[in-house]
């Protein structure tokens, strides 16, 4: 018998011109948002290399104006190439965040935080000249990633597929045939709705081997068990929706009414949910006026009383000189300029100290809406989407921290330099990379993990809904 229900379905299904639509665009919209994805990785991975390039180049021409202006001169002018003063303010490193082969599924934050940043070891405004310029209208309507594919639009695919799969039977009064030849209707109902469940997957599945196989900017072994993982949260995503039609046909309404509940269930766990979610942490945690803080921090850097603090450093710091004359030892150097780097590395402290309030209202936005993503399957996918390729809030922030840790580092070698009035050799240059690149910070499996088990436990939850409430309008009978 069940041979014969396969063979009818299949015949059905590969007739039904509908479903070829379907079928056409779910794998045209899959090869698209990976496409997509992939072009963006691959804009990014050639802005890096084309930096990485640039730096070696630097580096490489300044380690040789170093030996030659070292052979012709003993007094070291102020903007020698050897000179801490001329390598403090005018060479620049740059720490990059490269994308991981996963950020082919998901752009996440990347286009709205920067992925390098260009810094030197006095001033930290020169990342704001260096974010990439990005079209302003993309930025309001986003890319069309694989995430935002999975999240919003494959829902709505399936409710296309499946939100008429019984009751179709029923208005179309074949349903009476069934009970007669099929004594076991549920049985039948069940295999009807895993064939399309098996027809989407395959579908699925293999419009995504083709479009790595098209379209990926890594190579296909660069894709490890993160990818399957992410892989994985998307099919229980896809899952849920089959079960949440499944149950809503069970219902024994007619079509329009399941098509208007799904669409509705759709508006509500899809955009309701998470931006009503979203309206309660933002005011539960406000984010701190973005020109406020521009304020204090113009505020601070007015009331630094630069001699000041240079006195109360060099207290601190008997080892290096008083600058007291323009030269020390064979350097030339302005008398202006320690007091000045020094009252600068001040004032990057009390703004970090400034912005703290800023950074932990974004933190406890995240982290809430890590807490309550339970109640939203398709926030729960987007982050862990966000999450697993590595572009998230959380990625950005510790890649931003990382960077003042390398500025930090760099400005306390050239800053001894500077104090001491000790020029540059060629190796010292090698101290520290000028193209560091940020290792990024494992994501938490763990969660996300648990996150794919919480929804698969719904969508069982939803089947067997379905299979009693299916019992309970005793159709057997």
């Amino acid at each position: 018998m069940y041979k014969h229900i396969f063979a009818y379905e299949f015949k059905k299904m590969t007739t039904d011109r509908t479903l070829w639509i379907l079928t056409s665009v779910l794998i045209g919209f899959t090869l698209l948002s990976i496409f997509n994805g992939s072009e963006w990785v691959k804009f990014q991975n050639s802005n890096l290399h084309k930096i990485k390039v640039h730096q070696k180049q630097r580096l490489e021409k300044h380690k040789k104006d170093i030996v030659e202006y070292s052979g012709k001169h003993e007094l070291i002018g102020s903007e020698a190439p050897n000179s801490a003063f001329s390598i403090g303010t005018y060479t620049m490193l740059y720490i990059v965040k490269p994308p991981y082969p996963n950020a082919t599924f998901a752009v996440g934050q990347s286009d709205l935080y920067p992925y390098y940043i260009r810094f030197s070891s006095i001033d930290r405004s020169n990342m704001l000249l260096n974010e990439e310029v990005l079209n302003p209208v993309n930025l309001l309507i986003g890319k069309l990633d694989f995430s935002f594919f999975t999240i919003y639009l494959i829902p709505l695919l399936i409710i296309v597929m499946t939100y008429d799969f019984f009751a179709s039977e029923r208005e179309l009064r074949t349903f009476i045939l069934l009970r007669i030849y099929y004594p076991n209707i549920l049985k039948f109902l069940l295999i009807k709705w895993f064939f399309r469940v098996g027809w989407f997957f395959m579908v699925f599945y293999l419009g995504i081997f083709i479009a790595l196989v098209l379209f990926s900017p890594f190579p296909l072994n660069y894709y490890d068990w993160s990818t399957l993982l992410l892989i994985g949260i998307s099919s229980v995503y896809a899952l849920f929706w089959f079960a949440l039609c499944f149950i809503i046909n069970m219902l024994n309404k007619n079509s329009l009414f399941n098509g208007i509940a799904l669409t509705m269930l759709w508006l509500f766990i899809v955009l309701l949910l998470p931006a009503v979610l979203n309206i309660w942490i933002e005011r539960k945690y406000p984010i701190p006026s973005r020109n406020t803080e521009i304020v204090k921090q113009r505020e601070i850097k007015e009331n630094t009383d630069n001699q000041g603090v240079f006195r109360q450093y060099l207290k601190a710091h008997p080892e290096y000189h008083a600058f007291k004359s323009d030269t020390i030892g064979k350097n030339v150097i302005a008398g202006w300029y320690p007091s000045y780097i020094v009252s600068v590395a001040v004032i990057d402290s009390l703004n970090d100290m400034s912005e703290q309030k800023f950074k932990n209202s974004l933190t406890m936005q995240e982290t809430k809406l890590q807490d309550f993503s339970l109640i939203s399957p398709a926030l729960i996918t987007n982050l862990a989407f966000n999450q697993i390729s590595g572009n998230s809030y959380i990625d950005f922030k510790i890649f931003k921290e990382s960077f003042k840790e390398q500025q930090s580092q760099w400005r306390a070698f050239v800053y001894d330099h500077i104090l001491k009035g000790i020029p540059f050799k060629a190796t010292d240059l090698n101290r520290q990379s000028n193209f560091i690149v940020y290792k990024g910070h494992p994501f938490p499996i763990d969660d996300n993990l648990r996150n794919l088990l919480w929804i698969l436990i719904l969508s069982i939850i939803l089947i067997l809904a379905g299979i009693l409430q299916f019992k309970k309008n005793k159709y057997e009978k």
